[in-house]
């Protein structure tokens, strides 16, 4: 079994494990959906595009909050950071109680619980592989977008519907699985001035909403492996997936 998706799993605590869908073929994509779009949506993910590229590996502080509509709109507010190195590499840890944290060295991917703490013992569930999981899409306020790449740009269409516009001092991007998902839109704003993206809004389908700010962001200049490779605290229960 393996993750339905990133997003449901790692921000909104989701347990629920499927296997992963067969991709949606790009094939007649990119000019099927591109021509759909008005030319403020091209404009817009031109610009986004540009900014990823400048960003390339970055990491960040960032805050989450988590509000949930089955609670009656009651918010949970955490603190944490997040890592990323390209291609494919990502760490992103809360470090609020109870801590998560979710890692992937490109290949295998790690995702703990810890109740007391990230450097106290908790419960991991060790994927061997991401091979054939529905991770990528939802990592693309992390990776970012690439319009300038005909492939990239033809796997952003057929993976989703896309609409962006200009506001006064930012940019938005919302993305909306077109394959059956637990999440219902990815949504990023990115100030005009800034190469990150500085809010990013996550809603499932029923209703709840994650809202990740990145509060301070710096290009990854200089990466430690050990980012990607975690080792957690004796007694943890790790399962082997």
């Amino acid at each position: 079994m393996f993750l339905r998706n990133f997003v449901a799993f790692v921000l909104f605590g989701s347990a629920v494990l499927a296997h992963a869908q067969t991709p949606t073929s790009t094939k007649g994509a990119k000019s099927n959906a591109k021509a759909d779009l008005d030319s403020e949506t091209k404009l817009v993910l031109k610009a986004i595009s540009q900014k990823y590229a400048s960003l390339g590996s970055w990491q960040g502080r960032i805050t989450e909050e988590r509000v949930s509509s089955g609670l009656g709109g009651l918010a949970k507010f955490y603190e944490g950071k997040i890592y990323f190195a390209r291609p494919d590499r990502f760490r992103y840890e809360i470090a609020t109680k109870p801590a998560t944290l979710a890692v992937s060295n490109g290949i295998e991917f790690w995702f703990g619980k810890f109740p007391e703490g990230l450097e106290q013992k908790g419960q991991i569930k060790h994927f061997k592989t991401l091979r054939g999981v529905e991770l990528d899409k939802y990592l693309a306020f992390l990776r970012g977008i690439d319009v300038q790449n005909p492939q990239a740009e033809a796997k952003l269409f057929a993976d989703f519907k896309v609409e962006a516009k200009y506001e006064k001092t930012h940019l938005v991007l919302k993305l909306m699985p077109k394959s059956s998902s637990e999440v219902q839109s990815i949504e990023m704003h990115f100030m005009q001035t800034e190469n990150h993206p500085s809010r990013i809004i996550i809603e499932d389908v029923i209703g709840t909403t994650t809202t990740i700010r990145v509060l301070e962001a710096s290009p990854l200049n200089t990466i430690n492996p050990k980012l990607f490779a975690p080792t957690f605290a004796k007694g943890s229960d790790i399962e082997k997936l």
